[in-house]
């Protein structure tokens, strides 16, 4: 019997024990210049813009970071967050005159934009897949006022927003666990959109600036190292009772 309860204990805690892996790294390289502060990820590439005297956007391959191209950001040393929906679109914000662009995320080509009332220092599409799939709006952040505002993604009206306990920059959405997540000083945090916090955890590095998700990876950019870290970032499941059930079942 004794054997039976231990088993069984073990098995029972197993979900709650993968928790444990959130902010893993699990790869790392440098950023293509210095001080990276907003990162967006496709389906092919990694973007990220670094606030340096050539104020690129660099496209890098995803898993070693090699440069693949790259262009002039149309907003030189205003530009802000970035994020990628499906379909080849870039959005990049512009903290001059507060406003939201829609390009081409091959050139930097402007499709449109529209007012957001705010300086959009970071930007995340809300979609419903991986590399910004089935768009349905997108998160703006910024620090004064400290808040998050979710747009319509063609008008930029605003449906609603919350304010994260921290002053976050740039953000990224996770569609798997419907969180928003964003960094400030040595902190990541994960956010829901009613703004409760619902984790955190160390950065990899100071400043965590530039953020973008994919496939339950949270990419960081850290402005003081000028590197990207990808982080493990699961989907997250409770244990039911159910599920409980079903295995004192298989092992009485």
């Amino acid at each position: 019997m004794g054997k039976v309860l231990l088993i069984y204990f073990i098995l029972a805690i197993t979900p709650a024990a993968a928790l444990a892996v959130l902010g893993e790294v699990v790869n790392s390289f440098p950023a293509p210049d210095e001080k990276p502060r907003a990162l967006a990820r496709s389906p092919e590439s990694l973007f990220v813009y670094c606030y340096t005297w050539g104020d690129n956007i660099w496209r890098l391959n995803p898993t070693n970071g090699s440069v693949v191209s790259s262009f002039p950001s149309p907003f030189g040393v205003f530009t802000t967050g970035l994020s990628y929906s499906w379909g080849g679109n870039l959005w990049i914000g512009n903290w001059y005159n507060n406003y939201v662009y829609r390009c081409a995320a091959s050139n930097g080509s402007i499709y449109g934009s529209w007012y957001a009332g705010h300086k959009p220092r970071g930007l995340a599409v809300e979609c419903a897949g991986d590399g910004g799939f089935n768009p349905r709006a997108i998160f703006s952040s910024d620090t004064s006022p400290r808040y998050v505002w979710r747009h319509d993604l063609t008008s930029g009206r605003i449906y609603s927003s919350f304010k994260p306990g921290a002053h976050i920059l740039d953000i990224a959405w996770d569609w798997r666990n419907k969180v928003v997540w964003g960094g400030y000083s040595s902190t990541i945090y994960g956010y829901r959109t009613a703004g409760a916090t619902v984790f955190s955890f160390p950065s990899p590095g100071t400043s965590p600036y530039g953020f973008a998700y994919y496939a339950e990876h949270l990419y960081v950019a850290t402005y003081e190292k000028n590197f990207i870290w990808q982080i493990h970032c699961p989907r997250f499941e409770p244990v039911t009772p159910s599920s409980i059930g079903k295995i004192r079942t298989l092992y009485k």
